[in-house]
């Protein structure tokens, strides 16, 4: 209501201060002091009478209405939360919520992955108008509070808020305590990739280049649970044999190895011990990796029944459960800040490490965030902290650590030589489910998750865009989409099929020599058309709606992907072409959205299965076939 300089009349200095009083003589006085930090950043410190109770939120950026972004629609790349929450490029809302952004930001589980992206972004957010003007906004991380960016509205008016809280947080201080919102960065120019790329590197500091890219294979997708010693070892050699295109190369076991969650000792189809299963992988020069669950008890595991005050409890002291859709099962969730559950996470981290797994997929991490009653008072965001810096300690420093169903950048404490705990983290849903037969669907989906995250490729961490599935009933067009959509991730390289059963012809997909020439091309490729507004839908789609929709329109996939990626080479450019349709079509891009000078002579090149491809008015025009990808390298 009033604004009181403190430091006398006439133009403030730099330091200046403000003082707020409140409209009602009951209210509190809030003081508001704002210090510039050096040229390119502002502190802004509240500070009320007396204890804060409760606190659940913090909005240190706020504008209703304040954003201009020129004319015609505004699109908004929209971030899900987690490993699998749909993330990607939508059109911005011209409303805003009907019933305000507070249940959207309480989203959990099978609701919050499901989500349609619509206001509400975490982490990071980019605006980009037709022109190509673009603003990105963005939190390093998660110590204490979740970050959020919402906006809508029309062009000339968009109102954006970046919030820290809101997901169920709450936290106190005693007098003269402070309570510290997430840091926000700001940035605006003229294309939002390079400015994302630039908000990665600030992420990054001055930790060193993320510089190993693995591949090789993974059991889940080739046989989900139903594993055996023998099934491993014979992966094994063939994915020693033939599958090279990964650096290290790496074999995972995957779920279904263990006798239950929580009970982490291999069950009676490992008859040899995880020890010499471990041996057998590295004796064919694979670096063996292991997927637990760890901070997951099924409920029925004896650790359960044992130890029933090691859980995460609700207000009601009802233990907090992870309930996966169709399957019937409950898990229940570890409390990390008890001693006995940190002492036990590092036995178990230790063990699997000690039989000779030297590469380790921590699955389902996200419930380590979860709200709720821990022995030692924390927000969801602390507690995962302390999760992770565990799990770390366990395992040791030179395990390479895949975050999977994780938090995207929560950080606990990173040490000198790293940014986060872990070197890579997976970038979007399940590339294939146990329940359902392979869809085209999921593709899409890849790349739409893949698009709204490769930015943070070889900065700050390696992305996961789950395995290339070359099998049928895949076509052979849609096999190699696959390939093609793991290639322009830039980061993980795996393979998930029955290797044994391949046919040679679905085998060439996984070992064209042109795999090797694409993986030499630093960091990801830019995809082009990233957030085309008159191109991007309203909402994201959630997967198995989309895989239905899928089905019944005769394999037409509405979800909205880049059809469109580059990889600049210096003297040329590789490009990635995708058909979303399952009929042909005619795909043309300008040269100079591609980077290339158009008045320039230059010489297609397709890498691996070819169409027909061509240069016109400045334009490079390929021939595609329904679900079809190429790869096609242009030189002067």
């Amino acid at each position: 209501q009033r604004l009181e300089p403190l430091s006398g009349a006439g133009p403030l200095p730099p330091g200046w201060r403000l003082r707020c009083s409140g409209a009602e003589p009951e209210l509190p006085a809030l003081r508001v002091e704002l210090r510039p930090q050096g040229p390119r950043a502002l502190e802004v410190t509240a500070s009320a009478e007396g204890p804060v109770v409760g606190l659940e939120a913090l909005a240190p950026l706020v504008s209703q209405g304040g954003v201009t972004l020129g004319s015609g629609p505004i699109a908004f790349l929209s971030n899900g939360y987690q490993s699998w929450s749909n993330s990607g490029g939508i059109r911005l809302p011209a409303e805003p919520p009907p019933a305000g952004i507070d249940p959207l930001l309480a989203q959990r589980d099978t609701d919050e992955w499901n989500r349609d992206g619509r206001y509400v972004s975490w982490w990071y957010g980019a605006l980009a108008a037709a022109d190509g003007t673009a603003l990105v906004v963005g939190s390093p991380g998660a110590r204490r509070f979740r970050p959020s960016v919402t906006a809508w509205g029309p062009p000339e008016a968009v109102s954006l808020q970046v919030t820290s809280g809101g997901a169920g947080e709450r936290v106190g201080a005693a007098p003269g305590e402070r309570i510290h919102a997430e840091p926000c960065w700001l940035a605006a120019g003229d294309d939002a990739w390079t400015l994302l790329r630039e908000y990665a590197a600030a992420l990054a500091g001055d930790a060193p280049p993320v510089g190993a890219r693995p591949g090789g294979w993974n059991s889940w997708y080739a046989h989900f649970p139903d594993i055996d010693e023998e099934l491993i070892r014979e992966a094994a050699r063939l994915t020693a044999r033939r599958l090279t295109w990964g650096e290290p190369r790496e074999l995972v076991v995957d779920d279904g190895w263990e006798r239950s969650w929580g009970d982490w000792q291999p069950n009676a189809r490992f008859p040899s011990g995880m020890p010499a299963l471990a041996a057998a992988i590295a004796a064919h020069g694979l670096r063996p990796g292991l997927w637990l669950a760890p901070l997951l008890v099924e409920d029925q595991a004896p650790l359960a029944a044992a130890q029933p005050g090691w859980f995460v409890r609700d207000a009601a002291g009802a233990p907090l459960a992870y309930a996966p859709p169709l399957t019937g099962e409950r898990y229940l969730v570890l409390d990390v800040t008890h001693p006995e559950v940190a002492a036990h996470l590092r036995e178990v981290l230790a063990r699997v490490v000690g039989w000779g797994f030297t590469s380790l997929k921590l699955d389902f991490l996200f419930v380590g965030a979860w709200e709720g009653v821990r022995q030692r008072p924390c927000t969801g965001s602390e507690a995962y902290a302390e999760a992770l810096r565990v799990l770390r300690e366990g395992m040791g420093p030179s395990i390479y650590f895949l975050a999977c169903g994780a938090p995207l950048l929560a950080p606990a404490d990173p040490g000198p030589d790293r940014v986060l705990p872990y070197q890579a983290i997976r970038t979007g849903l399940d590339i294939a489910y146990e329940f359902l037969p392979l869809s085209w669907s999921f593709v899409a989906q890849q790349l739409r998750a893949t698009a709204a995250r490769a930015f943070l490729q070889g900065v700050v961490l390696t992305v996961d865009p789950d395995p290339a599935l070359v099998r049928e009933p895949l076509t052979e067009a849609e096999a190699w989409s696959t390939v093609v959509a793991t290639l322009v991730a830039g980061g993980a390289a795996f393979a998930s099929d029955p290797l044994g059963e391949l046919p040679e012809g679905r085998w060439a997909l996984l070992t064209a020599p042109a795999l090797a020439e694409v993986r030499s091309l630093p960091g990801p490729a830019r995809p082009v058309d990233l957030l085309r507004a008159d191109r991007l839908p309203e909402r994201l789609l959630p997967g198995v709606e989309d895989f239905l929709l899928t089905t019944s329109q005769g394999g037409l996939s509405p979800a909205v992907a880049p059809a469109v990626w580059v990889w600049s080479t210096g003297a040329g450019a590789v490009v990635a072409l995708f058909n979303l349709h399952p009929d042909p079509v005619t795909r043309r891009v300008d040269l100079h959205a591609l980077g290339l000078d158009p008045d320039h002579p230059w010489s297609p090149r397709p890498l691996g299965p070819a169409a027909p491809v061509r240069l016109a008015a400045g334009a490079l025009v390929a021939e595609l076939a329904g679900h079809q990808a190429l790869l096609v390298a242009l030189s002067p």
